[in-house]
C-alpha cells in the first residue's frame, strides 16, 4: 500500500466580485491496468463549474505512507496530465462528480462516462456524459 500527494488546481475562474464563493476540489478517481484518471470539479458562485480530467502519473511519486506530518517533508508530488477540459465544449456543466467505465465500443475502444446529480434543486441539473476514449 502507499499514499501520493495529488495537488489540485487553482479555481480557474475567479469570482466576478472579490469574497463571493469558490473552491475546486478532487471529487473521483477512476483506475485501469496501466490508467489513473482524476476529476476535478470547481464552482464559482456567479460563474458556475468547471471540471477538467487528469491522467495521472505515479511513477517517481514519493510514498507518504509512513509521514506523519507533510510540512517539513520534501515530497515529488503526483504528475498529472490534462486530457479534457469540459468547459470548452461549449454545453452547460453541472455538479459533475462521478466518473466510471461504460461499455466497450463496438471498435473495441472504452467509453468514459460522467454523472451529475442535481442535489435535489431545481437551480440544478443530472447530467450524464459518454465520451470515447481514444488511446494516445
Amino acid at each position: 500500500m502507499a499514499e501520493y500527494v495529488y495537488v489540485i488546481d487553482t479555481v480557474p475562474v475567479p469570482p466576478p466580485v472579490p469574497g463571493l464563493y469558490r473552491t475546486n476540489g478532487l471529487v473521483e478517481l477512476l483506475g485501469d491496468p496501466g490508467m489513473l484518471l482524476a476529476l476535478e470539479r470547481s464552482y464559482t458562485m456567479g460563474v458556475g463549474n468547471s471540471v477538467r480530467i487528469y491522467r495521472l502519473d505515479l511513477t517517481g511519486a514519493s510514498n507518504v505512507a509512513d509521514q506523519n506530518a507533510l510540512a517539513a517533508t520534501s515530497v515529488t508530488t503526483v504528475r498529472k496530465t490534462l486530457l479534457l477540459d469540459l468547459t470548452t465544449l461549449d454545453m452547460p456543466l453541472d455538479n459533475l462528480k462521478g466518473m466510471s467505465w461504460g461499455p466497450r465500443l463496438p471498435n473495441g475502444r472504452r467509453t468514459l462516462m460522467l454523472v451529475s446529480d442535481n442535489n435535489f434543486s431545481a437551480h440544478q441539473m443530472t447530467q450524464l456524459m459518454a465520451f470515447e476514449v481514444v488511446p494516445a
